[in-house]
């Protein structure tokens, strides 16, 4: 993962035009908020890094 924090990458997406953030976790157990922004940001950057790909629905 780059050396990237969890604030500098979602504040370039606010910069953007970025105006809200959702998360939905579905996990057993507790969550805590920096696993959230650990995997929060894994996301953003495997987006950034085209390692995803875009599905038509996920029903």
């Amino acid at each position: 993962m780059p050396n990237i924090t969890f604030d500098q990458r979602f504040q370039r997406a606010f910069d953007g035009g970025l105006t809200d953030i959702k998360f939905f976790v579905r996990r057993d157990g507790a969550v805590t908020p920096d696993a959230l922004m650990e995997d929060a940001l894994a996301f953003q950057v495997a987006i950034d890094s085209d390692k995803v790909k875009q599905v038509d629905g996920v029903d």
